[in-house]
């Protein structure tokens, strides 16, 4: 943080005003680096509690004669992707150059000038929430094929134009299909999503079987039945928040999105039709998504 100047310091004190005793604000706080195993300084961190779950607002402060230029939001973007953060605020001196706040505003980061932010409801903003809007892209890159022999199973390579056949009612068809199959199922995607929190790209190991028997030839030309299938699959993910409006409605708790994300033009709306029992309908490109109930 810059050093210890009046114009922060009045910050700290007015989010500390505003909040309640059940929210923590200190300086110069260093937050877990999820890759590195190390430890990252950040200005200011607010700890709070938002519908039973804890939320982590990091302030980051620039003090120079000059408005915040776009380099210095993707480097504090940069900085924030692996750390606790819930939501990220850039606090600047000077103020921000147009294309520094319109890169801001992309990431869903909130900008401010000292005076700015020291008139800011502190209260809304740690408790509005942000969604994270995320697409997943699977690409398979090798695929071996596994068969039962007399001298137990092995394995061989194989392409997504192999040949397979189904004994039951004769019909042929390639891995490529199957494979495709597979990567849309839930079987495979859930455990992946899962395993996927941040974005970039990695590979997966998988490995499955069929619920119907598949021939395919082995090395030598002969039929065997397909024991099983494995991949190695090349997965990219990529993200864009997305903020949430609550409001009540008649009585009723709803949840409201609208926004540009990485999956298009996307509105998302979640009703709660009953204690525990959510309606959430999404929309892509105008393009109804759901209904999804939970």
């Amino acid at each position: 943080m810059p050093a210890r100047s009046t114009p922060f310091q009045k910050l700290v004190h007015h989010i500390q005003h505003q909040l309640s005793d059940g929210a923590s604000v200190v300086e110069s706080e260093f937050l877990h680096h999820r890759m590195m195993g190390d430890k990252r300084e950040v200005d200011i961190v607010i700890r709070s509690m938002v519908a039973e779950h804890p939320v982590v607002v990091s302030i980051e402060c620039i003090e120079q004669g000059r408005p915040a230029d776009q380099p210095w939001v993707e480097k504090m973007k940069a900085k924030h992707e692996h750390l606790e953060t819930s939501k990220l605020v850039l606090v600047s001196l000077s103020g921000f150059y147009e294309p520094a706040l319109k890169l801001a505003a992309l990431y869903g980061i909130s900008t401010y000038t000292p005076e700015e932010a020291c008139s800011a409801n502190w209260t809304e903003i740690v408790g509005q929430p942000n969604l994270v809007v995320a697409r997943y892209d699977f690409t398979p890159e090798m695929m071996w094929l596994v068969f039962e022999s007399s001298k137990g199973l092995i394995q061989l390579p194989a392409d997504a134009n192999t040949r397979l056949r189904r004994p039951d009612i004769s019909v042929d068809g390639n891995l490529g299909e199957l494979v495709s199959h597979v990567l849309h199922n839930r079987d495979f995607s859930k455990p992946a999503l899962d395993a996927i929190t941040q974005d970039g790209g990695g590979t997966i190991d998988f490995e499955f079987k069929t619920d119907v028997s598949f021939l395919a030839l082995d090395e030598e030309g002969m039929e065997r039945l397909v024991v099983a299938v494995r991949l190695k699959v090349k997965s990219v993910r990529r993200s864009s928040p997305l903020d949430i409006t609550s409001l009540t409605w008649k009585g009723t708790p709803v949840a409201f999105g609208h926004g540009k994300t990485v999956l298009g033009d996307t509105v998302i709306t979640v009703v709660e039709k009953a204690p525990g029992q959510m309606d959430t309908r999404v929309e892509i490109d105008g393009k109804l998504m759901g209904p999804y109930y939970k």
